[in-house]
């Protein structure tokens, strides 16, 4: 796998983990009210900046963990090397950059058609507390099928 494939691996998993933890919160005992808007407004927040955060985390820590398997792998060759062999590999190219935008319009569809259909249930009288979680797990599923596509992508040659 490339560099791209693994550090988007790394996020999807940090994203499935922030998902699963927000379930569980959501569905568990001390769920906000159902009718309390302001309270999962408040959860919800709280669960983005929490993703936020470990999103930050986990790449920090895997970009150090890349610096030093490169530096272990290079022990033979001089510092100076070894910072080229590691810059040249978290430099984004033309073709990441391409990818990036080929992949980011999948995202984009996604989170529309999410919006649509929590739209399209309010209309319907459906709950809000249904709309806002449409809306959230459009965006999760979004970020979720990016980061699918991109390892597909880099893995394929794009």
């Amino acid at each position: 796998m490339t560099f791209n494939s693994k550090r988007t691996g790394i996020s999807i998993i940090a994203g499935i983990i922030i998902t699963i933890i927000y379930i569980f919160r959501a569905t568990g005992q001390n769920a906000p009210p159902l009718d309390d808007i302001k309270e999962w407004a408040t959860t919800i927040i709280i669960f983005i900046g929490i993703g936020i955060a470990l999103q930050i985390l986990v790449q920090i820590c895997f970009h150090i963990a890349m610096a030093i398997t490169i530096a272990v792998k290079e022990q033979n060759n001089d510092d100076k090397e070894v910072g080229r062999i590691i810059s040249s590999t978290v430099l984004e190219d033309e073709r990441e950059k391409s990818i990036q935008l080929k992949v980011s319009r999948y995202g984009y569809i996604i989170a529309g058609i999410g919006f649509i259909c929590a739209l399209i249930s309010l209309i319907l009288e459906l709950p809000f507390l249904f709309a806002i979680h449409v809306i959230l797990g459009s965006f999760t599923l979004a970020s979720f099928i990016e980061g699918i596509i991109s390892i597909c992508f880099y893995e394929r040659g794009f």
